[in-house]
């Protein structure tokens, strides 16, 4: 459509350097907003690309950070309007913004510059990676300094393990090709003797700060303290004081941020959950739509993005430990996950619905007993349906846009494939689907409920097939329809050629790959509890069957 050809079309202008990008981003927004949907959707698709490292950020020009740090700030800044003034686009803009820094006034950008200098000067290390790094800063700036700077302190804090350094850079999608192909090349590696470590670290620490005021927007920690006001020191003559968002940074939303990091940094989630989403509901009156404003908007929705963030990485972080929890916290932590979504999405009656009811079931549950079982099962069902509409909802959005730009910039054909998979399984959405899964067998087991649960409901009639595990035969071709007793099923497979039905004793997430290609494909998907079910179907290896019965 028209913003994509437009977007397409500006596209070489936009590889000069990330301030070109930003610009151009900034530019053709107007016209994207004013085809509506599509258009918003045109242009996170292309920023997407780039977060992806799918596009290039630099082609050999030289910039100043603060030039960029002045980019992201006009671009960001209409977005965070966008946000405010229109409540249709709201979903669709909180994607962009999430792929894109902050950025900042002058003197913060510039102080990217001013303070790998000193670290350099003031810690007697001016050759070798970080001689090369200190280059790439002054040139070329970009995202990736942010985890090239902590893998240095990992591998610091590892005494110098080398392992340590590219692990945290593979993690982040970083290899040496990649660092070899910068404008300003970095193709040491770094070396320290231990008398530099001390320095090293508290110097690194408080670069770690600027680089993320610039470049990492939905970063908890930097996002608070952009809204909470901080100082550094000076640096070549120039200081940093943000000043606190007055209306925000009250008594009680530093006390809630304060604990949200505390209880995250000491891995206690339900007590770091509920500080989050506190702060999430006292900065509704500024990131609902047609909310209050005021000049710093940008910085108040960058927090609120930062939370939804964090909450699903403390929910990812604790899922190991989540068999282990009392019930009522576990249905708890589900309800805190509900209320992200519903904070962080439009259209959502059915969530809002959804979270009344399990704020009663919570109650119920604090009170005793095993009654509210069933209710709970019920409504986990109505949100599992909605998570499959949200899914359902956005790859449709995003997916057809991707393939059409994506083919015309030359975008990976794998990155095109998951696309629109991946950028769900990043929303706060996959939190909730993950506790919804932790939670299915316990209210399964107390309810006394039935043996199926269906993913994708769909008629299936084929030649029944077993296997133990998908992802040894997921690219293998089926002549015959056919049905697999499947005993393993991670999540990440696809459905193989030919094949009609999967039944598994596994439960994967609602949002996992396999999960979202069933859906898509028109081919049932069903978890089976019970044992004897299961054997049953599994001695009707190579009869014509179906399933569920």
């Amino acid at each position: 459509g028209g913003s994509v050809d437009r977007i397409c079309g500006a596209e070489p202008g936009a590889t000069k350097s990330l301030m070109h990008r930003y610009n151009t981003g900034s530019d053709l927004l107007p016209g994207c907003r004013a085809d509506g949907e599509a258009g918003l959707v045109a242009m996170a698709v292309w920023f997407r690309f780039m977060a992806l490292r799918q596009l290039v950020w630099n082609n050999d020009y030289n910039v100043k950070p603060r030039e960029i740090s002045a980019a992201q700030l006009k671009c960001t800044e209409q977005l965070a309007r966008v946000h405010r003034d229109d409540g249709s686009l709201r979903d669709v803009t909180r994607l962009i913004m999430a792929t894109i820094g902050r950025g900042g006034d002058g003197d913060v950008g510039q102080r990217i510059r001013d303070e790998i200098l000193a670290i350099q000067q003031t810690n007697r290390c001016k050759g070798g990676m970080m001689e090369e790094w200190h280059q790439k800063l002054h040139n070329n700036t970009s995202p990736d300094d942010v985890p090239i700077c902590e893998a240095l302190l990992k591998f610091i804090a590892a005494d110098c393990d080398m392992g340590a350094y590219w692990d945290h850079l593979h993690s982040n999608g970083i290899d040496a090709k990649r660092m070899a192909s910068y404008d300003r090349k970095i193709c040491s590696e770094p070396s320290f003797v231990r008398d530099q470590y001390e320095g090293l670290t508290r110097d690194l620490k408080e670069y770690l700060r600027t680089l993320k005021a610039v470049h990492s927007g939905a970063d908890l920690d930097s996002a608070a303290e952009n809204v909470l006001g901080y100082h550094q020191d000076k640096c070549k003559g120039k200081e940093i004081n943000v000043p606190p968002i007055t209306e925000v940074a009250t008594p009680r939303m530093r006390e809630l941020l304060h604990s949200a990091r505390g209880f995250r940094d000491v891995n206690e989630p339900l007590h770091s959950l509920e500080a989050m989403l506190e702060a999430r509901r006292e900065l509704w009156a500024w990131t609902r739509p047609g909310g209050s404003d005021n000049g710093r908007l940008k910085d108040i929705i960058y927090l609120d993005l930062a939370l939804e963030s964090a909450v699903r990485q403390v929910v990812e972080g604790s899922m190991g430990g989540m068999s282990s929890r009392a019930p009522v916290d576990v249905l708890k932590i589900t309800g805190l996950a509900l209320e992200n979504l519903a904070l962080s999405t439009g259209g959502n009656d059915e969530l809002v619905i959804c979270l009344r009811e399990w704020t009663g079931i919570v109650a119920t549950a604090m009170r005793g007993g095993n009654d509210w079982a069933l209710h709970a099962k019920a409504i986990t069902d109505r949100v599992q349906n909605a998570l499959g509409d949200c899914s359902g909802r956005y790859i449709g959005a995003l997916q057809a846009t991707a393939n059409e730009m994506g083919g015309k910039l030359g975008v990976d054909g794998h990155v095109l494939d998951i696309f629109s998979e991946e950028i769900v399984r990043g929303t706060a959405a996959a939190p909730l689907s993950q506790m919804l899964r932790a939670l299915d067998p316990v209210l399964r087991e107390m309810a006394h409920m039935g043996a199926w649960n269906i993913i994708s409901p769909v008629c299936a009639t084929g030649v029944v097939e077993v296997v133990d595990d998908l992802k040894g035969i997921q690219t293998k071709v089926f002549g015959v329809p056919t049905v697999l007793i499947v005993s393993r099923v991670g999540g990440e497979e696809d459905i193989p050629q030919g094949v009609v039905g999967v039944i598994t004793p596994d439960m994967p997430d609602i949002l996992s790959h396999v999960s979202v290609r069933a859906r898509n494909e028109g081919c049932l998907f069903a978890t089976v509890f019970d044992a004897g079910k299961l054997d049953e179907m599994q001695k009707m290896a190579g009869e014509g069957g179906g399933g569920p019965p």
